[in-house]
């Protein structure tokens, strides 16, 4: 294979891990970024907890 698929596949595997569930967000992005094409991404908010609100 070649050097630089390797890399990426590497880069995206551990995106993929640091980001839980947005594996698929992952790889959207890094093939925009090689594409050299804007991207917009959202997605659900993090839930905060009850306490996290100031008093």
């Amino acid at each position: 294979m070649n050097d630089t698929a390797d890399r990426l596949r590497k880069i995206a595997a551990e995106l993929g891990e640091r980001f839980y569930e947005r594996g698929d967000v992952v790889r959207t992005l890094i093939t925009t970024v090689l594409a050299g094409q804007p991207r917009s991404c959202w997605a659900r908010p993090v839930p905060r907890s009850p306490s996290w609100r100031a008093s």
